[in-house]
């Protein structure tokens, strides 16, 4: 018996690194795992390693049907999902704004807004409508999902925080899920 026995989750960007470690912590402990993963090497690494405890689906977590390809796969292997984590993400290495040349500045701005921000936003799009037939009332879950603009500030936050983006009294670890209207 794990810990994790009878929960599902969909996992994104989880084929290396700190996601792949989490899949693996996950399996291992008795969970179902989804997978969306972009690079098909690391996909069929996860097929190879981690067999019927996951699906894996390849695609883009910045593409809305790839998300909704992902949910699909889950819920038809799994029954439901009951968790989404998302690990997709890329980082600037320390490349301060400062030195980058002005005619990058945008370019740099989409990459990493794109793959950080609107990944994660459309990760909890894409399972909202398998949540909210389920109508759990757990707590820290909310069917109808979040509104666009708390997910893309609570992440733009996380991101900035104290680096990049001043924002003054918003706290980056702050809950995701906002209390239920009503």
């Amino acid at each position: 018996m794990g810990w994790l026995d009878d929960i599902v989750v969909l996992a994104t960007g989880a084929g290396s690194g700190i996601g792949r470690a989490v899949v693996d912590a996950f399996v291992k402990e008795g969970a179902k795992v989804g997978v969306l993963e972009l690079m098909p090497e690391k996909a069929e690494r996860l097929r190879s390693e981690l067999g019927d405890s996951v699906v894996v689906v390849e695609g883009d977590a910045t593409i809305l049907g790839d998300n909704e390809r992902a949910v699909d796969a889950t819920v038809a292997s799994f029954g439901r999902i009951d968790v989404l984590s998302t690990f997709v993400g890329v980082f600037d290495f320390f490349h301060y704004l400062r030195d980058m040349p002005k005619e990058k500045v945008s370019d740099g701005f989409d990459e990493i807004f794109t793959t950080n921000v609107k990944s994660n936003v459309l990760s909890v799009k894409a399972p909202s409508v398998s949540w909210r037939r389920r109508r759990c009332g757990c707590r820290g879950c909310h069917p109808d999902g979040l509104s666009w603009t708390f997910a893309g500030v609570r992440t733009a936050t996380k991101l900035g925080h104290g680096a990049v983006l001043p924002v003054p009294r918003i706290r980056p670890n702050a809950p995701v899920v906002p209390p239920r209207p009503g």
